[in-house]
């Protein structure tokens, strides 16, 4: 089954649990059925879609993940992090 993983979902769930499974999070990342990525910011309790300002819990696994399929960037365009 092909899927679509919006990153931002991932901090709001960390800020509520304080739980993330990063390798099941690069898996999913890495998955051929990965067709696309979203990628905006949050302040953890709702889908904002806010600029990327601070590096959110998932910054690292997806910088070193090899996606295959599109990314999205849904917020405000910012130049730097």
């Amino acid at each position: 089954v092909n899927f679509a993983l919006d990153l931002s979902h991932v901090n709001i769930l960390f800020h509520h649990t304080r739980k993330w499974d990063e390798a099941l999070i690069q898996d999913m990342l890495e998955s051929p059925n990965c067709i696309e990525v979203h990628l905006s910011g949050n302040d953890g309790k709702a889908d904002r879609h806010l600029p990327l300002c601070q590096e959110p819990v998932w910054w690292e696994v997806y910088l070193r993940s090899r996606i295959q399929g599109d990314i999205f960037y849904e917020g405000y365009l910012v130049t730097t992090l």
